[in-house]
């Protein structure tokens, strides 16, 4: 069982200093410079269940393994 729990905190803006700029030409965004404001709300939750089972057959020369996972 292995649980992955990724939560991002982000500064205040204030914090750094540098505040969030956007960079729009014609009405199209290119660039945004400062905070990267969408990783706050990219929260990852996973449980991951793992069941293993492998068979080991060794011969003289070789070993042969058989399994699921």
């Amino acid at each position: 069982y292995t649980a992955f729990r990724d939560r991002r905190e982000v500064p205040e803006e204030n914090a750094l200093g540098f505040p969030t700029i956007d960079i729009v030409i014609d009405g199209l965004s290119y660039t945004t410079i400062g905070h990267e404001p969408f990783s706050i709300n990219n929260v990852l939750g996973q449980d991951v269940f793992q069941l293993t089972n492998n068979f080991n057959l060794f011969t003289r020369n070789h070993a042969v393994t058989l399994g699921a996972n």
